[in-house]
């Protein structure tokens, strides 16, 4: 039996409730399972199986893993060129889309934050995107979803600027 072939059978045992409990043996199994596919195919799991319980709601993650916001002191510097196509909140994240020519290294991003509020009703951030190309050369255009904690933050409307002219305006306040 195929791997995909597994996955999907699995799947839908689990949501018609066929699968109920699990033994030691099929628990190591499962993690067994787990661990190739973790390996082999990039997938990731919501969390850590405790219960015994199967769980076989794969999420494949494309975008990266929540990054904290760079509280410096001074500016920024001004980073490798890049454009913004959109940005928004999600809960307690901000959700930046890029895009930028690479494909060859991996394309470091960073949002710096000097800590402080502007007096003003709703208050007001100043943070800037800076990009790190790493010096790579490539030609391929990559769009990407950038994601940022803002959990610490507090309401406020977010001045996103980059270095290159490009300005957003995002209300955290709602």
């Amino acid at each position: 039996m195929s791997l995909s072939t597994l996955i999907s059978v699995l799947t839908i045992c689990q949501s018609a409730g066929a699968i109920t409990s699990i033994s030691n043996a099929q628990f190591m199994q499962e993690q067994a399972l787990r661990n190739t596919l973790q390996a082999a195919k990039g997938f990731t799991f919501p969390y850590r199986n405790t219960s015994h319980q199967p769980d076989v709601s794969l999420i494949y993650n494309k975008e990266r893993a929540a990054q904290k916001i760079v509280i410096t002191r001074g500016s920024a510097r001004k980073g490798d060129s890049f454009s913004l196509s959109n940005s928004r909140i999600v809960g307690k994240q901000l959700k930046i889309d890029v895009s930028y020519s690479g494909g060859c290294k991996q394309h470091d991003f960073n949002l710096y934050w000097n800590g402080a509020y502007q007096e003003s009703f709703p208050p007001q951030v100043r943070m800037r995107l800076v990009h790190d190309a790493k010096k790579d050369t490539c030609e391929k255009l990559i769009k990407e979803t950038l994601v940022f904690d803002i959990q610490n933050l507090q309401p406020s409307i977010i001045r996103l600027t980059t270095s290159f002219g490009d300005y957003r305006s995002i209300d955290y306040t709602k």
